[in-house]
């Protein structure tokens, strides 16, 4: 493996060790000497310093590292640089807090749309190419209102339909199509003779055609009541499993569906395929960038992001805004006496205890070590002392047993509550606010509640 970082600043961002660590003969090259790098140069990866005028290079990288991952990175988080990355074609926009789990999770995932990408370089067709355009986009959501118009614009169909499997497996799904009669909006993923073909089609694997006449086709009800005179289906498949169909019919008597429509079509589902893999997967290193290891609560990165766009929130709607920062009492004689193993069993084990106590709109995060904070949107500061008063009480009642200790455990929390205009206007005042708050609820014998003045 070959990784190259292409910098434009002399301040590196913090994980440039860590890709040291993933491989130990990184070149690091400032972006001025970009053209005196050889046309034969090929890195497995390259990470780029971006920045507002980055079009212009973002061409020659492609040009220079046809077969090269490409991300960017900034030194802080920024979300219109993030935006304009994405719409250049890099793979994703890495900010100073990217962790060594994110950084490999976005080179095996970049490695495996390279692969199955090459599977579709022998198709021509417009279409193929339009859909892998798709290919970078973060969202599920924008594959699924996207693709539908672009196979409307580039083939004659006269209806479609996508399905997707539901969280569990045991359903398909229809997600989304047009001009469709009644469709079937849940089908149960069996396996016996009286499953519609649909379902047939997804536990083959492969893509299968039906023509009317034959009596597959005519014994199928559905079909009949929107007159579809030809039908593929073309499976939405990982390499080890197949997560969805794509339906494409014809209802014109005058045509059918070839055989060598079925193979385009089989494309077509792989560019979707890949499209909906790419959102789901940068949905998952996304998320794994937002949680804390242990406890699963929001880390401070991600605190701080909803923090700033729940306060913008508030100012423009008018609305009060409450945080509460607790820290646990005593949490260090804890690990000294039952060890580290145990005291993370009992991080784990508040974090339980307070996602119970809040509501879904609530961020709940690990600010480090045993110090948690909770943003309230639209709470006022009497109610989140309410709602912290409730945490503390449950805390100090609730026996830790530690992920499996014979002795029982009991603990206390202080806690700091601020709440926005009344306190601080800013995410770092905020938190600042209530930390203090939580420190004088600590010099008054600790277990309590103290609202900032």
């Amino acid at each position: 493996m070959q990784l190259v970082v292409l910098h434009q600043t002399s301040r590196f961002p913090r994980w440039m060790d860590l890709l040291c660590e993933l491989d130990n003969s990184v070149e690091v090259i400032k972006i001025q000497e970009i053209k005196e790098i050889s046309s034969q140069y090929n890195p497995v990866a390259v990470f780029y310093e971006f920045c507002q005028n980055s079009q212009t290079v973002a061409k020659t990288l492609k040009e220079l590292f046809p077969n090269s991952l490409l991300f960017s990175f900034s030194s802080q988080y920024d979300v219109l640089l993030r935006e304009k990355s994405l719409d250049l074609g890099f793979l994703t926009h890495l900010d100073s807090e990217t962790n060594i789990k994110e950084i490999k999770l976005h080179l095996s995932y970049g490695k495996q749309l390279k692969r199955l990408e090459e599977r579709n370089l022998l198709q021509p067709e417009t279409l193929i190419s339009e859909i892998t355009k798709l290919h970078f986009s973060l969202e599920k959501r924008e594959v699924l209102k996207i693709f539908p118009k672009l196979l409307q614009q580039l083939v004659k169909l006269d209806s479609f339909a996508i399905y997707l499997s539901t969280e569990d497996g045991k359903f398909l799904e229809l997600i989304t199509g047009f001009n469709i009669k009644e469709p079937p909006t849940l089908l149960k993923l069996t396996n016996n003779q009286t499953s519609p073909l649909l379902v047939k089609a997804a536990r083959n694997g492969k893509a299968i055609l039906f023509n009317k006449g034959t009596k597959e086709f005519d014994n199928e009800a559905y079909f009949q009541k929107n007159n579809f005179n030809s039908i593929i289906y073309a499976p939405l498949q990982t390499r080890t499993k197949v997560f969805g169909v794509l339906e494409m019919a014809l209802s014109q008597t005058d045509r059918t569906f070839s055989t060598s429509d079925l193979a385009y079509a089989e494309s077509i589902a792989v560019s979707l395929s890949v499209a909906l893999g790419n959102a789901t997967h940068f949905a998952q290193v996304e998320h794994l960038g937002q949680v804390d290891d242990l406890t699963q609560l929001y880390n401070p990165r991600y605190l701080y992001q909803m923090l700033e766009t729940e306060l913008k929130r508030a100012r423009r709607y008018k609305m009060q805004l409450s945080l509460i920062f607790l820290d646990l009492d005593g949490f260090k004689a804890v690990n000294d006496t039952h060890g580290h193993l145990c005291g993370s069993a009992i991080l784990i084990e508040v974090a339980n205890l307070m996602i119970r106590l809040v509501r879904d709109t609530d961020i709940v995060a690990r600010y480090g070590g045993d110090e948690f904070v909770i943003v309230l949107p639209g709470t006022p500061a009497e109610q989140t002392v309410m709602i912290a008063e409730r945490i503390r009480q449950s805390i100090e009642e609730h026996v830790f047993r530690g992920g499996g200790v014979d002795s029982k455990i009991y603990l206390t929390a202080s806690f700091g509550v601020a709440c926005y205009p009344e306190h601080a206007t800013s995410p770092a005042d905020l938190i600042r606010c209530a930390d203090k708050a939580m420190y004088l609820a600590k010099e008054l014998n600790k277990n309590q509640v103290v609202l900032a003045s």
